[in-house]
């Protein structure tokens, strides 16, 4: 969560599709810190993109693809959050990850 780099969202949009109802059980506090932290970012990489479409930055495209995995990872949160989607088979464990 500290880098917010595309990669770890990916692998946190992974790892909450898979267990995050386990997390959610096991762990409610965490996830309650995961939502915030993730919201902290996603509202400061938006005030970003802003500033940056104001400069005519040319990399603003990457900017909102990024912010598209990040509507992800708060769409992911917000399932989690309101006890949402099913347990996956895939992943039974947090020691399996």
């Amino acid at each position: 969560m500290k880098s917010f780099a595309e990669p770890d969202i990916e692998i946190l949009i992974f790892v909450l599709h898979n267990i995050g109802l386990q997390l959610r059980k096991e762990e409610p506090t965490a996830i309650k810190d995961i939502i915030e932290l993730a919201e902290q970012k996603k509202n400061s990489y938006i005030a970003h993109i802003k500033m940056a479409e104001a400069d005519n930055d040319p990399a603003v495209d990457e900017m909102k693809q990024k912010l598209r995995k990040i509507n992800f990872l708060s769409m992911e949160l917000a399932d989690i959050k309101n006890n949402k989607g099913a347990t996956t088979i895939q992943v039974r464990s947090i020691e399996h990850l």
